[in-house]
C-alpha cells in the first residue's frame, strides 16, 4: 500500500567557471587593492526518461532532458486583451468561462496553435538558480584612516514570484492592495505592467494570476548590492600614549546599505537573494514571508590597553 519509492535514476552535467583578479597598489603613504571575481555555475539534465512536472505553492517546475533542473514551467504571457471582440477571437484556457473574461486580463500565447490555452501550451519561463555572481571589493590605507568598500550581485536569475506582495487583492484572507501595485491596466492605461483589478475567486483573477506560476509571476533577479562599506581611523601611538593607552581606533560601518535591482518596481523589498519558501531551493516560488534583509549601521571604537 505504500507509495513508490524515489529512485537514483537521472545524470546531470554540471559545469561552472571562476575568475579572480587582485591588483595592490603602493605610492608614497597610500596603499590600494582592487579585487574582482566573477563566477557561473549552470546544469542540464542528460538523462532522465518522461519528463516530470511538479507544482508547489503557485508555481510549476519541470524535469525535463536538455532543460536546467527543476525549471520554471508554464504559459507565457502574451498581452492583455484590449476589446470584448479580441476576447471571442482568441484562444483561452479551457477552464475558463469566456464570457466571464474582460478588457485588461490577461491573454496566453497559444504556443502550438490548436486555438485553445491548454496544458500543451505550457513552456520554459526561466530557471531559479543565480548566474554569473559577481564581487568587487575596493580598499584604501592612508597614514590612519583606511576604507573599504564591497559590491556583489547576480547577473542572471529568474524568481518567481507570489503573493500580497505582488497580486492585488490576494486571496480572502488579505484583500489589500499596495502602492507599488497602481500600475494596472485600465482603458486609460492600457501599456500597464499588471491586468485589470479583480476580486479574489473571480474568474478574472483565477484567468490572471491563478494558472500555476505563469510568465506574470516571472520576475527579472538580478540584483547589484552595496554590500559593506567601512571607514576606520586609528590614533598616532603619540595621541595614544599620551591618554595612557596602547591603541585607539574609531571606526564606522555599514550592511546593506544600497541594492538596485528590477525586481524591486515590482516586489519591493522582497531581497533579491532569498530562495524558495518551500524546500529552501531556488526552484520554489517567492511570496514574500521570509524576513527581509537588514540593513545596518555601526559606530564603534577599539581601545587596547
Amino acid at each position: 500500500g505504500a507509495s513508490i519509492a524515489k529512485e537514483n535514476r537521472g545524470v546531470m552535467d554540471n559545469q561552472g567557471w571562476e575568475l579572480t583578479i587582485n591588483y595592490n597598489l603602493r605610492h608614497g603613504d597610500w596603499e590600494h587593492n582592487f579585487n574582482f571575481n566573477l563566477a557561473d555555475s549552470r546544469n542540464k539534465v542528460v538523462k532522465y526518461g518522461d519528463p516530470a512536472i511538479h507544482e508547489n505553492d503557485g508555481v510549476t517546475v519541470l524535469i525535463q532532458e536538455g532543460l536546467p533542473l527543476n525549471s520554471y514551467y508554464g504559459w507565457k504571457v502574451q498581452n492583455y486583451f484590449t476589446s470584448y471582440d479580441e476576447i471571442q477571437e482568441a484562444a483561452i484556457p479551457t477552464t475558463i468561462d469566456r464570457d466571464q473574461l474582460r478588457p485588461g486580463d490577461v491573454r496566453y500565447v497559444d504556443i502550438n496553435g490548436d486555438g485553445v490555452i491548454d496544458n500543451d501550451d505550457r513552456t520554459y519561463l526561466g530557471y531559479g538558480f543565480p548566474r554569473y555572481t559577481f564581487g568587487f571589493g575596493y580598499s584604501v590605507r592612508w597614514k590612519g584612516i583606511d576604507f573599504s568598500i564591497l559590491f556583489q550581485g547576480v547577473l542572471k536569475r529568474t524568481n518567481a514570484i507570489r503573493g500580497e506582495l505582488f497580486e492585488p487583492f490576494h486571496a480572502d484572507y488579505g484583500m489589500t492592495m499596495y502602492e507599488h501595485q497602481m500600475d494596472y491596466w485600465t482603458p486609460d492605461n492600457t501599456d500597464a505592467w499588471l491586468p485589470r483589478l479583480a476580486t479574489a475567486g473571480s474568474v478574472s483573477q483565477t484567468n490572471n494570476y491563478g494558472q500555476a506560476g505563469s510568465s506574470i509571476n516571472m520576475l527579472d533577479g538580478a540584483y547589484l548590492r552595496v554590500k559593506n562599506i567601512q571607514i576606520d581611523y586609528s590614533f598616532s601611538q603619540k595621541v595614544c600614549k599620551a591618554i595612557g593607552v596602547s591603541g585607539l581606533k574609531l571606526f564606522l560601518n555599514g550592511e546593506n546599505l544600497f541594492t538596485i535591482t528590477p525586481m524591486w518596481k515590482w516586489a519591493p523589498n522582497i531581497d533579491p537573494e532569498t530562495a524558495g519558501s518551500g524546500d529552501s531551493d531556488y526552484s520554489d516560488v517567492i511570496d514574500g514571508n521570509a524576513y527581509p534583509m537588514i540593513k545596518t549601521v555601526t559606530l564603534g571604537m577599539n581601545l587596547k590597553f
